[in-house]
């Protein structure tokens, strides 16, 4: 691909602004808004203590893929 005339690929301008656009979605998502019933269930949630996951255990313990 052509470079845009700054120096830059194609391939890095196209990064770039996914990238931004990326940005954009999570910092559209950054606020939650809600009540203080519904906040209060959230934080109970947070607060409980983790189950076990055997699966994801065994996951974690296999040699990885790709090192």
């Amino acid at each position: 691909m052509p470079s845009n005339g700054e120096g830059t690929t194609g391939v890095e301008v196209t990064v770039a602004a996914a990238v931004d656009r990326a940005k954009d979605a999570v910092a559209d998502h950054r606020l939650l808004a809600v009540g203080d019933e519904a906040w209060a269930k959230f934080l109970a949630v947070l607060d409980r203590p983790a189950a076990s996951k055997p699966r994801l255990e065994r996951l974690f313990a296999e040699e990885p893929l790709f090192e």
